[in-house]
């Protein structure tokens, strides 16, 4: 998995990819800096592998409600209040957990 990681993810690519739009015109050159490139989905499985524990956390809290999640959606089922009151834990615990990586 390292030489996937450090294949897709490693240094920015060092000669621009051109983007050639119709007519076969070059009009931009772009370069991979930062983050995960368009439709790699190893960015959105560590995405959701880092979401599981808290997600788990939550629907033990919560056992009456439906926690469900598919890529970087989150659903909350249940009634109102307990909804609400399970999502602003949810968005606390990734509030906390983004000031704590700053």
């Amino acid at each position: 998995m390292y030489q996937y990681v450090k294949l897709t993810w490693g240094k920015p690519i060092q000669k621009p990819k051109k983007v050639i739009f119709h007519d076969g015109e070059e009009i931009e050159e772009i370069t991979s800096s930062v983050g995960s490139r368009q439709g790699c989905s190893l960015g959105s499985f560590l995405y959701c592998l880092a979401q599981q524990e808290e997600l788990t956390n939550l629907g033990e809290a919560y056992p009456e409600a439906k926690v469900m999640a598919y890529c970087d959606d989150v659903y909350i089922t249940e009634k109102p209040a307990m909804a609400v009151d399970a999502y602003n834990r949810w968005a606390h615990a990734q509030a906390t957990r983004l000031q704590g990586s700053r």
